[in-house]
């Protein structure tokens, strides 16, 4: 008999959930997202809400932002991102969860920066 969290795909479970990303302030308006890996994870979603946080809704393969808000969704990311171009004194906000063939894991506990 199979757990709830196992798949059927191959007899593969989805990873468990990230601990929270590191955000580093790079300076000039440029940030580094970091996330310790996971074990079974192929890769992660990340997503950074710049400013206010709004809620994530993942049904399925899709995630939404039904409140709206200024995000950047990363469907693929690696464990280290850098962005560029992000306005000095904005407030940015990063979740991250883990996925492979199996599943997607719960989000991470959200972290938040501002951007110098």
């Amino acid at each position: 008999m199979h757990s709830a969290r196992q798949s059927y795909f191959y007899g593969i479970i989805p990873p468990t959930t990230p601990n929270p990303a590191h955000i580093n302030i790079d300076g000039n308006g440029a940030i580094t997202i970091s996330t310790t890996k996971v074990v079974g994870a192929d890769d992660y979603c990340t997503v950074i809400f710049i400013g206010e946080v709004t809620r994530v809704v993942v049904n399925g393969k899709y995630i939404s932002f039904p409140d709206g808000g200024v995000t950047i969704v990363i469907p693929r990311a690696g464990l280290h991102e850098t962005f560029t171009g992000l306005t000095p004194g904005s407030k940015v906000s990063v979740l991250t969860l883990a996925q492979n063939a199996a599943g997607m894991s719960a989000f991470s506990a959200i972290v938040s920066k501002f951007v110098s």
